[in-house]
Order: structure tokens, then sequence, then C-alpha cells
């Protein structure tokens, strides 16, 4: 899915709140939530987060981590679909 598809979507559905997911190094599931206008930032790997609170995640005071989409994959789901 490329990233023009992706503001298809988000725009079709009128999405307002998109969850990010990753694991911690001992493999839970983690996420942050952004918002659609934050989309471009999260595609571009402009979004940093806290990570001191995920566990594995050494305490940084003055960085964050960025939260990556390197190897993203999208999982849509609509509220349809959701509703059975």
């Amino acid at each position: 899915m490329t990233k023009e598809e992706i503001f298809a979507i988000v725009e079709e559905e009128d999405v307002e709140f998109i969850r990010l997911q990753f694991t911690d190094i001992f493999g839970t599931l983690k996420n942050i939530a952004i918002t659609a206008s934050q989309l471009e930032d999260a595609l571009e790997n402009k979004i940093l987060f806290d990570g001191s609170s995920v566990k594995g995640f050494a305490p940084y005071r003055r960085f964050g981590f960025v939260f990556a989409s390197g190897s993203f994959h999208v999982l849509y789901i609509s509220m349809e679909t959701a509703a059975g």
C-alpha cells in the first residue's frame, strides 16, 4: 500500500485517530495514538515518543525515541467490518 493510498483511505473514511503499534524487546505489543493530521510525519519517521515507560528501553532524559515506519504494515479495519 502506498502513502497516497493510505492518505486516501484516511480521507474517505474520515479517520480521526491512528494507532501505531510496535513490540517491546519481550514481544509485548505496545502502541501510541496519533491524529490523522500527524500521519505524514509518522510516515516520514518524525514521530517521537518517550520510551522510558516501555520495558527494556533505557530511560533517556534528553532524547525520545523515533517511531520508525521503515517496515510499516497497514491493517485497515472499517467500523462496518469490525461490527460484523
